[in-house]
């Protein structure tokens, strides 16, 4: 019994071992790894499971009879598990005695290594135009279904090498956004896997931040993420020439990605997109570096910054075009434009129900915040900006558009941001 539980506890340690020097030894091309070098892909039906360069372990157990009472023997049995097919490995490794959940982790393991490389080498990631408001929807959809289609294919080919119940959660597996455009599918393999480390371990860090507490929690929560933002902009820099590192800010930085949003009914040309950004990016970097606090000072170089990047911007764009960007920057107009292309009113009523929604936002929030209402005059406040709106609506509004809302259920005052 004894010599059972010392095989056992110090088989994963020998084992990891083992696959590096293994793993080492191949990659170096040495006398002791060409010992090791044969024919592969015996009971891998197609093949495509076997390891790319073809090893398999010295070792066959056709000719050597494993002893379970010897230690180094059941070690012996592990040597070269790197160049086995999947079957033989899984067949090795259970007749070893090894413990069914670490057969599970090894071939897992294995098996993920080997699809992620396939996947890389399969994907053909187009030429999204980055500066259009749909671009991360688009990707987003590719992206899921390139998960889905990963998930089927290592499902099946788990249930077929480890039986069904192995029970294995999947909810890990998510990080497949690919690279796109030109200049990062070119990127070396290195240079790639780089940059999603970098992406990994920032989600890591802001998911571990909360902005639903109190409003210092929150203010503590905003200086750390500005914090973790210039973190990945000095690694990206460190890793990416500033070509590279430009191509990659416009399609998967955090202010990109907001301005795609804020943009949606801006229709902004790639020329517009990346002159707007430009400004923007050095000004947002400061703000994250220097003054990301909530302290007055903070909050007034946040203002004179954001003021200055607005008149560049006006520049870059004349008078006429930096209005309707201004516009759809304020969260009420985007609100009012969805509302009426949602109730199949004009687009040119999106003034109107802007100017409307302007008030009724003013008003909801100057009734919730006023601590002298109790609850019941809170409600009865509420529903008077409500009826009051309704009278607004009717004025603008054409008979068809109202009815649509109502059939809809679809309430203007509840779609205004708060």
């Amino acid at each position: 019994m004894r010599l059972r539980l010392l095989v056992f506890g110090s088989l994963a340690l020998n084992l990891f071992l083992l696959v590096v020097l293994v793993s080492g030894l191949s990659r170096s091309g040495s006398p002791i790894s060409d010992k090791l070098s044969g024919k592969a892909g015996e009971g891998d039906p197609g093949g495509h499971l076997a390891p790319d360069n073809g090893i398999r372990g010295a070792l066959s157990p056709a000719s050597d009879t494993l002893r379970k009472d010897s230690p180094s023997a059941a070690i012996d049995a592990l040597t070269g598990l790197e160049a086995l097919g999947f079957p033989e490995l899984v067949s090795r490794l259970r007749d070893a005695g090894v413990p069914e959940a670490t057969v599970v982790d090894i071939v897992v393991g294995r098996l993920d290594r080997e699809m992620k490389r396939e996947w890389k080498a399969s994907i053909d990631p187009p030429d999204l135009e980055w500066w259009k408001a749909d671009v991360d929807e688009r990707l987003g959809a590719l992206v899921a279904r390139d998960i889905q289609l990963f998930q089927r294919e290592r499902r099946k080919r788990l249930n077929g090498l480890l039986g069904a119940g192995w029970d294995l959660d999947d909810a890990g597996w998510q990080g497949f956004e690919p690279l796109y455009g030109k200049v990062l599918t070119a990127l070396p393999p290195e240079k790639a896997g780089k940059i999603r480390a970098i992406e990994g371990q920032f989600a890591k860090q802001m998911a571990a931040l909360a902005f639903d507490g109190d409003a210092a929690a929150r203010a503590v929560g905003e200086v750390v993420a500005a914090r973790h933002r210039e973190e990945k902009r000095k690694a990206l820099e460190a890793v990416l020439n500033p070509r590279e590192y430009e191509a990659y800010q416009l399609r998967f930085s955090e202010l990109a990605r907001s301005m795609r949003r804020d943009l949606t009914n801006f229709n902004a040309t790639s020329d517009e997109f990346a002159a707007i950004f430009k400004i923007r990016e050095p000004v947002e970097r400061e703000i994250d570096r220097e003054h990301s606090g909530l302290d007055d000072g903070s909050v007034r170089a946040r203002k004179d910054l954001r003021r200055r990047a607005a008149d560049e911007i006006r520049r870059a764009l004349g008078d006429e075009r930096y209005q309707e960007y201004e516009f759809n920057l304020d969260p009420v107009f985007r609100s009012a434009r969805e509302f009426a292309a949602k109730i199949g009113e004009a687009e040119d009523k999106a003034m109107s129900l802007y100017e409307i929604g302007g008030w009724a936002q003013l008003e909801r929030r100057r009734i919730e915040g006023d601590a002298s209402l109790d609850e019941l005059s809170r409600r009865s406040a509420l529903a008077e900006t409500r009826r009051r709106l309704e009278q607004f609506l009717q004025q603008i509004l054409s008979p068809d558009a109202r009815r649509r809302s109502r059939e809809m259920g679809v309430d203007f005052l509840d779609s205004l941001p708060r």
